[in-house]
């Protein structure tokens, strides 16, 4: 049991005694826009709203986020970029543990989200990914989990960010009847943060330089507008005498109308009108001005501002597409914290017996690797004397691949040149045919080498048998125990000089062989000459 600070007992009931089944938060028609906070939008008007926002009044500030996304083309293409890159990166469900329950509570959870809002109009678990990414701008973003009866889930509905206030310092939903907000209910909603300031969720997300730089692009795109009406357009100017002004202006006005668009005026000709220009100004200040902010809200939401022409890496030229790869990850996790905390763990609760571990959404954004850069390690490495395993090279190109087999030339009477020669690359096909063959076991120096080698391993059979039939049948375990302990008995057989032996034989042949190539090289070349 458990009691209050007064001692007095609190009633406990079970965690999934109820399920908050179908929907709580029905849109009306009064939640469309009456109007645009971007509208005219000027430095002392982004003050305000982000002012406002300080004090918890959001509303504004999550519209103005929402509007940078329709009306700035930078915003717009570089948060599709983020957005896209993460909902590209592969995910899994993983157990919580390595117990049976846990694997079929995962299991279970991936059937439910592939399932989730197929049919019913309602938001499916790859649109729940994207609303919540939509919280890098405001700061956060709202997800209502829509339950069926007995915990499954029937998907999801996205409430935009603009419904919400943080006027008493925690978020609360704004509805019809209750302006001040009511508390989100547990278990029923997804809330995802884009932390910046800390639990302040008024004060996080991109927003504030994002509105500030927009503004700015803004004003410098009507004064570029303006300039190229002014100075990219020709003028039709009419200078007529006194009487003609008098007289005939207004047909003179309706005849410089029909030019088109280009504009014009009438004057009298004691009239002299002159256009003012900056001096050596051709535009170019506007589009660097242009240019210096899209860099810098590229900046912002995708981490980098390299363009096209002097970018290199994995991109080759496509570098301003691509989102830096530590942002990918931070949105990933910070996408799999919430959806592991607020998702999966209450659908466990519903769903699993009780003291099963949850199951966990796991995103998985390594980069892609440059395949052409590892096949050069790879050889690197062959070429230094390692090797690269084949099943995990399979898996790192992504594809089969399998060791090539090298035929090994074969000698007089049909034994096979050792492997070191075969792999040779010091000799033609030709040639290794030719060393091979003058590398028969008759040569004198293979020969002695065999014979070494054979006399060797013959006394060292011999001592070895003899040595375990005298301790099988003489010998004490506690003899053996300490002849063991000694390190004397594999010394019995030195194995080391066994392998010693056979390379002092292998590359004895290879030298044989070698030797009776360059004498038959010689001699070709002596006939040659004396031709």
């Amino acid at each position: 049991m458990i009691y209050d600070n007064f001692g007095k007992p609190i009633e406990e009931t079970p965690v999934n005694a109820r399920i908050p089944v179908g929907m709580n938060v029905f849109p009306e028609a009064s939640d469309r826009y009456t109007s645009d906070a971007s509208r005219a939008l000027t430095p002392s008007k982004v003050d305000m709203i982000l002012t406002a926002a300080n004090q918890g009044e959001t509303s504004e500030q999550c519209k103005l986020s929402l509007e940078l996304e329709e009306k700035n083309h930078d915003v717009a293409h570089c948060m599709e970029t983020r957005k896209n890159a993460a909902l590209g990166v592969p995910w899994t469900i993983e157990p919580g543990d390595d117990t049976p329950a846990a694997k079929k509570a995962a299991e279970d959870l991936k059937k439910a989200l592939d399932v989730a809002g197929n049919g019913n109009k309602l938001d499916t678990f790859r649109d729940l990914c994207s609303d919540m990414l939509t919280a890098i701008i405001p700061g956060f973003a709202v997800s209502e989990i829509i339950w069926k009866p007995g915990g499954e889930i029937a998907g999801f509905k996205y409430i935009d960010q603009r419904h919400f206030t943080f006027r008493s310092g925690s978020m609360r939903l704004m509805t019809t009847g209750e302006p001040d907000g009511v508390e989100l209910p547990p278990r029923k909603f997804i809330v995802n943060q884009y932390r910046r300031r800390g639990s302040n969720i008024a004060r996080g997300g991109l927003i504030r330089p994002l509105a500030w730089l927009h503004c700015f692009q803004n004003l410098n795109f009507k004064d570029l507008l303006r300039f190229i009406e002014r100075y990219g357009m020709p003028f039709t100017v009419a200078k007529v005498d006194k009487d003609s002004w008098d007289n005939e202006r207004n047909a003179l006005k309706a005849l410089i109308r029909n030019f088109g668009p280009d504009g014009g005026g009438v004057f009298t000709r004691a009239v002299e009108v002159e256009l003012l220009q900056a001096s050596g100004n051709t535009g170019d200040v506007y589009f660097k001005l242009l240019e210096y902010v899209g860099a810098a809200i590229a900046k912002i939401i995708l981490g980098q501002t390299a363009s096209s022409g002097d970018s290199s890496g994995l991109s080759k030229g496509d570098s301003q597409s691509k989102v830096r790869q530590d942002i990918l990850e931070a949105d990933c996790a910070t996408l799999a914290a919430t959806l592991n905390s607020q998702l999966s763990t209450p659908w466990s609760v519903f769903n699993c017996p009780t003291g099963t571990a949850s199951p966990r959404v796991v995103f998985h954004p390594e980069p892609n690797e440059d395949k052409k850069a590892a096949a050069e390690t790879v050889k690197i490495l062959y070429e230094s004397g390692l090797e690269a395993d084949e099943t995990e090279m399979s898996e790192k190109f992504g594809m089969k691949l399998t060791r090539r087999a090298v035929a090994a030339p074969v000698v007089n009477g049909g034994a096979s040149l050792p492997s070191p020669i075969a792999d040779s690359t010091a000799f033609s096909a030709e040639g290794r045919a030719s060393l091979a063959e003058s590398a028969a076991p008759s040569d004198t120096i293979a020969s002695n080498a065999l014979a070494k080698f054979a006399g060797d391993a013959g006394k060292w059979a011999g001592d070895f048998a003899k040595t375990v039939a005298n301790l099988a049948e003489k010998g004490t375990p506690e003899e053996i125990a300490a002849l063991s302990a000694d390190k004397k008995l594999p010394g019995l057989f030195n194995t080391q000089a066994l392998a010693s032996a056979i390379e002092n034989t292998v590359f004895a042949s290879a030298a044989a062989g070698a030797a009776g190539r360059m004498e038959e090289l010689k001699i070709r070349s002596g006939k040659k000459n004396r031709k």
